[in-house]
């Protein structure tokens, strides 16, 4: 009995020693507790402390909130450590998450600060001022409406920003930017896009800290279901209120003069008075006015690509019919023209006159830029493609890297020579078009009885043809893009080759779309949105026809023709 009772004390001390062994086996296993895990501040500045109990190393991951301070990163064991953050000045609130890790455990702290507005999501309203459309609401208006329509009235909208995608100080003085009911990037419903608006009262954007992500805003303008599946606050809208303060509209100077008309435009105006020349330009107004008339003039001055102008104006006619006499004129060539900065002074030049809807370019030989009739009128159709002598007042420069010399033209012939333009041959091989370079060439016209635009250039002719619900467009000054909507048809011929081959560029990645070959053996134009390519190839036909399957944009067409 002794002798196994002695076993048995052995046995018992043995397991002792191997639980021991187990549970200091146990202490080597890291272990991460943080205390408190959720750590919330209200709007102002503050600081508060989380407790760290690791046995052992730890640090976090990073920390990528440039609000949020903590007083150590890492460690070994247990720590105390101070988290502190900046005084929020928006009105939503805002979360930052930071990883703690020690060896393979990880532990997440949630720091949240509320807005200045208390980060209360945006109730429901009717659109008007006092109680504006949410985001999530304006999202679902857009939405309901048909492909590509708009709201028939300007509403107001409110909600967070949460995302700034571009604020233009410059030539444009516009804002694009995303807004939700909360200031979360949320699915349902997604945020609502606001495209292009100006700042308050339509006036342009000179700052561009003026908005930032987090603001409480408040926009004006018409409602769209952009392309049928964007909902937008579309451009031409305007800037409220932001975090619930109306900015003060900019100091307008108003002016008052008198003078002798001396030259007339479809949009504007230019007055000789005895301070000077006075430009008076609004897009709005069509002005019904004569040169010869001496008139006075009350509105607000402003300025536009550097070009002094007076806007918002009305008109009193004081007598008509005076005489008006030009000074000598300037001659404008390919020597001077892109030097040229006498603003109002009176010029002469001589090109070819190119006609493309509503733009009348003057492409003089041998120049770096293009002269433009500002917003000409009254011009005979029949001078289209051929040179011609123009005299005028230049009004300045306009479009993407001051590309057009603008004349508010007084007087426009036809050249007595006319230039035999040698006949470009048609390259075999591969041709590239820049739009930028011929998108004064196009022209509006009617294929089978349908809508198109259409260039002929270095012996290819391209078309893009209405045959769904969208017309296509002019490449416009401002962007020189070929617009290919969804549903549209685009051919393209070469004169005596076959196409085996076709590549667009595009500027933008999200409009890099595929199409539909349906000419030859057919295929499909694969979009690469990497390297903003859509390209086809194929059996060589005489004619490529295709479909947009959705909306592209390109700059250059790259076509293989032999």
């Amino acid at each position: 009995m002794k002798i196994k009772h002695l076993f048995l004390s052995v046995l018992a001390m043995a397991s002792v020693a191997v639980a021991c062994d187990k549970e200091n086996q146990n202490s080597d296993k890291p272990s991460l507790k943080l205390d408190p895990a959720t750590v919330e501040f209200e709007a102002t500045a503050g600081t508060k402390t989380v407790k760290v109990d690791a046995n052992q190393a730890w640090a976090i991951d990073g920390n990528d909130y440039d609000w949020v301070t903590l007083s150590q990163e890492e460690g070994d064991g247990a720590a105390d450590v101070e988290i502190t953050v900046l005084e929020n000045t928006s009105a939503a609130a805002r979360t930052a998450n930071i990883t703690f890790r020690c060896s393979i455990v990880k532990k997440t702290l949630k720091i949240t600060q509320t807005g200045v507005g208390g980060g209360e999501p945006v109730g429901e309203g009717d659109g008007t001022k006092e109680k504006p459309y949410s985001a999530s609401q304006a999202v679902k208006v857009a939405a309901a409406l048909e492909k590509d329509a708009y709201t028939d009235s300007e509403v107001y909208v409110r909600g967070f920003i949460t995302k700034i995608k571009e604020i233009d100080t410059g030539t444009y003085g516009n804002a694009t930017f995303w807004i939700s009911d909360d200031g979360t990037e949320t699915t349902d419903p997604k945020p609502l896009y606001v495209f292009r608006i100006k700042d308050i009262d339509g006036a342009k954007f000179t700052d561009a800290n003026k908005i930032k992500e987090g603001d409480d805003v408040v926009v004006y303008g018409k409602l769209q279901n952009y392309y049928g599946n964007t909902p937008q606050v579309s451009k031409g809208g305007n800037l409220v209120s932001v975090n619930g303060v109306e900015p003060e509209p900019p100091v307008v100077e108003e002016v008052t003069v008198t003078g002798l008309i001396v030259a007339v435009s479809a949009k504007g105006f230019l007055v000789k008075t005895d301070d000077g020349m006075k430009y008076v330009f609004d897009s709005s107004i069509t002005p019904e006015v004569s040169v010869g008339d001496n008139v006075t003039v009350k509105g607000n001055a402003t300025e536009h690509n550097g070009t002094p102008e007076i806007e918002k104006y009305t008109v009193k006619v004081n007598s008509t019919g005076n005489a008006v006499a030009h000074p000598e004129a300037v001659a404008i060539t390919s020597d001077n023209i892109a030097a040229y900065n006498t603003l109002f002074s009176y010029v002469k030049t001589t090109g070819k006159l190119v006609i493309s809807g509503n733009y009348y370019n003057i492409e003089i030989t041998g120049a770096n830029k293009t002269g433009s009739l500002a917003y000409a009128k009254d011009v005979d159709a029949g001078l289209n493609g051929k040179y011609v002598d123009v005299e005028g007042y230049f009004v300045g420069f306009t479009g993407s890297g001051n590309k057009y010399f603008n004349i508010l033209y007084t007087n426009i012939v036809e050249s007595a020579e006319q230039p035999v333009e040698p006949e470009k041959p048609v390259v075999e091989g591969e041709i590239t078009l820049d739009i930028a370079s011929i998108a004064s060439s196009f022209t509006s016209t009617t294929v089978n009885g349908k809508a198109a635009i259409s260039v002929t250039s270095n012996g290819v002719t391209l078309s893009v043809i209405k045959t769904g619900s969208t017309a296509p467009i002019l490449p416009s000054e401002a962007s020189n893009l070929v617009r290919f909507h969804q549903s549209n048809t685009m051919t393209i011929e070469v004169a005596g080759k076959k196409i085996s081959s076709v590549v667009l560029t595009c500027p933008y990645a999200d409009k890099c779309a595929s199409f539909t070959v349906t000419s030859g053996d057919g295929g499909t134009g694969a979009a690469d949105t990497s390297a903003k390519t859509v390209t086809w190839s194929g059996t060589a036909v005489d004619k490529f026809v295709c479909t947009a399957d959705k909306q592209s944009r390109f700059s250059k067409i790259t076509i293989i023709a032999k």
